[in-house]
């Protein structure tokens, strides 16, 4: 954690406000999502509404915070993202399309 602290830097507020971002994805590829059920940056119910909205397969991780991925939970985290590139790439390999 010392060193994630260490290098990030502060984000230039403005043009993140004003800069738009373009077409979001979840409209049309199949998302996943990581509930971090003890974030607190993110409320945890918030994050559950996204992952529905965006129809994302889900998995929660009740004692997660917001840097869950590289805490203990890294390997689960590790292996949702396996799971999402696995299926993607099997359905552009198949000649299917995400929608």
């Amino acid at each position: 954690m010392a060193a994630l602290n260490a290098a990030q830097q502060p984000t230039a507020f403005i043009p993140v406000l004003v800069t738009p971002s373009g077409p979001v994805a979840w409209h049309s590829l199949p998302s996943w999502y990581a509930v971090s059920g003890a974030d607190r940056m993110i409320d945890p119910a918030e994050e559950r509404f996204m992952a529905q909205r965006a129809h994302a397969t889900t998995i929660e991780f009740p004692t997660a915070s917001h840097v869950g991925g590289i805490t203990v939970h890294a390997g689960r985290f590790t292996g949702l993202i396996e799971q999402a590139a696995e299926a993607t790439s099997t359905k552009q390999e198949s000649g299917g399309h995400a929608g």
